[in-house]
């Protein structure tokens, strides 16, 4: 996503495991050395904060998969592997959320 305004790069939880209710959400700059984006904290419930921490961390993957479903329905006619393509990236970006598929009834 070239014209972002967000700080680039593939975004990761890190629990802080000296203060359990602390959690980073990091990327590598382009030297190599890994930046702190955000803190995931304030929460009690551990599973809650580890939740949102994921979320965070994924939204990078979830904005760029959502833009490329949208470019592959809207400017790339039928093309069935395109959108195949692009869905396959919002999956992996929900996953890295940590947001299950849901289930579906019949």
């Amino acid at each position: 996503m070239e014209n972002a305004k967000h700080t680039p790069g593939t975004w990761q939880h890190e629990p802080d495991d000296a203060v359990p209710y602390l959690g980073r959400i990091t990327c590598e700059a382009a030297d190599g050395e890994t930046i702190e984006v955000a803190t995931v904290s304030e929460l009690p419930n551990a599973e809650e904060r580890l939740a949102n921490g994921h979320l965070v961390a994924a939204a990078p993957d979830l904005a760029e998969a959502s833009w490329t479903i949208l470019d592959a329905m809207l400017n790339q006619g039928n093309n069935s592997v395109m959108l195949l393509k692009a869905t396959a990236k919002l999956y992996r970006a929900l996953s890295k959320a940590g947001i299950p598929f849901p289930q579906c009834h019949g």
